[in-house]
């Protein structure tokens, strides 16, 4: 790990160091794919890879670890329904729930360890 891939993100009051994979696919994917993808990806000697959720894309933006596109999230409404946070000009632009059918983006994240 770089420090480059690694930053401290703040969720619910709650700190904690997410390490960003090297691999970053541009609309690969369903979300199923998006999981299968994060669960087989095998980098640093760890496989405790996974889909980040919207507020931790969001926290990943800020430090502009993305490029403009889609993005699937770990959050999920029901069954047929997984969120996305959409990327322009390297800035978030909002965030949605979208058939998980649909072909999106996919930047695998782990988390390393909480304060």
């Amino acid at each position: 790990m770089t420090t480059e891939t690694a930053i401290k993100v703040t969720i619910n009051g709650k700190t904690y160091l997410v390490e960003i994979a090297d691999l970053e696919t541009q609309n690969i994917g369903t979300w199923n794919s998006a999981i299968n993808i994060c669960h087989a990806l095998r980098q640093g000697g760890h496989s405790d890879w996974t889909l980040p959720t919207i507020d931790e894309l969001l926290e990943i933006a800020e430090h502009s670890y993305l490029r403009d596109a889609r993005y699937w999230t770990a959050n999920t409404y029901g069954t047929a329904l997984a969120a996305y946070v959409l990327i322009e000009n390297g800035k978030p632009a909002g965030e949605w729930f979208d058939s998980n059918r649909e072909v999106y983006s996919v930047r695998a994240i782990r988390r390393i360890a909480g304060e």
